[in-house]
């Protein structure tokens, strides 16, 4: 549906400013002809109506016009450009604060944790730490190392901590990586799923080169992605 048809208010706006001009016009009109009526006309002077009377029947004519024209102007008119969608998602908690480090889809969050996130790292998970919550929100990922950074760093390292809120079932969990604009370089890496408690996953992920990254996530049939930043 035309977005413009969606508003009543600016509709008739748009009505009123076509129309006014016209009715107007109309109003001039009759009053000159009104001053032109009651005089003689000449004996044998055949009849036409003047000019008063021509422009008035003319102009009627076109207002009763305007309310199409206005109608179609107003079909016409274009909306507002469509707003362009924000990559940030939103808090996974009302006690969670968004934080620098973010990029692509994946934004980081300082705070609270979701509820879900809480029961799966049996409510031991690391406090004060950054996280990111992957996309579909069943894995979360808390950044001991940040911000994470190109290459093999130590001292921190690039150390992330998984949280999964889909039963591992004894399956490893995969990292598969890539930057973000690009297939290539990609890198790979596994973690067991020999840590406790709560459905965990401690990790050491590195890449080749800073900027944006796409991780995705596979254990015990289940699958979500993340961004990660590094400098």
């Amino acid at each position: 549906m035309d977005e413009a048809l969606l508003d009543p208010v600016g509709q008739a706006t748009r009505v009123k400013t076509v129309l006014q001009p016209a009715l107007r016009i109309v109003v001039e009109l009759r009053h000159a002809r009104s001053l032109g009526r009651g005089q003689p006309r000449p004996a044998g002077t055949p009849w036409e109506p003047d000019w008063r009377e021509r422009c008035t029947r003319v102009d009627v004519r076109f207002v009763a016009l305007a309310p199409l024209v206005a109608l179609a102007a107003v079909g016409c008119t274009p909306g507002p450009p469509s707003a362009q969608i924000s990559p940030l998602t939103a808090p996974p908690s009302t006690a969670a604060t968004a934080v620098a480090g973010g990029c692509g889809s994946t934004q980081v969050f300082k705070g609270g944790v979701p509820a879900w996130l809480d029961a799966a790292g049996a409510y031991n998970n690391p406090a004060g730490l950054p996280y990111v919550v992957a996309n579909p929100p069943i894995a979360a990922g808390f950044l001991f190392g940040a911000p994470l950074r190109a290459g093999h760093p130590t001292n921190p390292a690039n150390k992330i901590l998984w949280v999964v809120g889909k039963p591992r079932e004894g399956a490893e969990l995969r990292i598969i990586g890539h930057p973000l604009e690009a297939s290539t370089p990609e890198v790979q890496t596994s973690a067991p799923a020999g840590s406790s408690p709560g459905e965990i996953y401690p990790s050491i992920v590195d890449v080749p080169r800073p900027g944006c990254w796409r991780f995705e996530l596979y254990w015990a049939g289940h699958t979500a992605a993340a961004e990660l930043l590094y400098t």
